[in-house]
């Protein structure tokens, strides 16, 4: 992902590359939820993440979450979103 690696911060929500992963489909909307009753009167909320690969995806979709994703990550670092692209193009 492109902001996996560029965005480990000292913040514990985006500490590690999976948070970061985690995070930015969250953003997005990329999850489904699952509400989970307890004891009848609370109940818990769990967020299944959903898969994406830019490669599986045809370009012009691509190109949207592509920008999305590097728009939430270039706010999250306080950089401009096509530093974070060459950023990430210089580290390959």
């Amino acid at each position: 992902m492109l902001c996996s690696e560029s965005l480990l911060t000292d913040d514990p929500d985006w500490n590690t590359p999976q948070k970061v992963k985690n995070r930015t489909k969250h953003a997005m909307g990329f999850y489904d939820v699952f509400r989970v009753e307890t004891d009848g009167s609370m109940s818990k909320v769990f967020f299944q993440f959903r898969s994406f690969a830019f490669d599986k995806m045809e370009p012009p979709e691509a190109n949207i979450k592509f920008d999305e994703v590097k728009i939430i990550c270039s706010k999250v670092i306080g950089v401009d979103p096509e530093e974070l692209e060459a950023q990430a193009k210089e580290r390959g």
